[in-house]
């Protein structure tokens, strides 16, 4: 059996799962703001932005990719966004 063929396909399911998993962070987050009178639209930015993009940037900090200044620059403009 070709092990190449099995990373792929393993490969294929771990980006699914994760594209899934986005799209029902999404779904929940409006159907939650829907539910409390609040902006869909921002609930669902903030429910991606906030799981992905500080912790993207808190990463990318921890591995020294960027600096502490860039991180603070970086993490404002994403609290600002929201």
């Amino acid at each position: 059996m070709d092990s190449g063929g099995g990373f792929g396909l393993l490969f294929g399911l771990v980006v699914l799962a994760g594209v899934v998993g986005t799209l029902w962070k999404i779904g929940t987050a409006r159907d939650m703001a829907r539910s409390a009178g609040l902006d869909e639209d921002r609930a669902a930015t903030m429910a991606v932005l906030t799981d992905d993009g500080l912790e993207e940037l808190a990463s990318l900090l921890a591995r020294g990719v960027i600096s502490q200044e860039e991180h603070d620059r970086a993490r404002a403009d994403v609290l600002r966004s929201i």
